[in-house]
């Protein structure tokens, strides 16, 4: 049996400016700008 697959953003799980924060700096990091400039 397979399992049913969700679409999943991590940024709209991001409260407060903290996450937001750590979101940015782990995209930065890991060389993956682009992640800050995906829009779904």
């Amino acid at each position: 049996m397979t399992e049913p697959i969700h679409d999943y953003d991590p940024a709209q799980a991001l409260e407060g400016r903290e996450a937001i924060a750590v979101f940015f700096a782990d995209a930065l990091e890991t060389e993956t700008p682009l992640l800050l400039l995906t829009e779904n």
